[in-house]
């Protein structure tokens, strides 16, 4: 995998806001993007989606063990909770 200055993890891809703000920044050409949800999607070549529960500590914790080198973190989530 190529490199990238510029690392984006993206909490929140497949709402519209971040889905939105993950095709801009794919757009650029700039950014290597991270999109964490719990429904997950389809990867590209700049695009790779973790489908996880963040209100989940230990799966949280796992599926992002591996996650190395951001640079960013953009919160798009939106959970309706009391």
């Amino acid at each position: 995998m190529v490199q990238h200055d510029k690392v984006a993890l993206v909490v929140g891809a497949r709402g519209v806001i971040g889905g939105n703000l993950i095709d801009h920044l794919e757009s650029t050409g700039e950014w290597k993007i991270v999109g964490l949800s719990r429904r997950g999607g389809t990867d590209t070549d700049r695009v790779e989606h973790i489908a996880v529960d963040l209100l989940d500590p230990s799966q949280t914790a796992e599926a992002l063990s591996g996650l190395h080198g951001v640079t960013h973190v953009f919160y798009a989530a939106y959970q309706d909770r009391p």
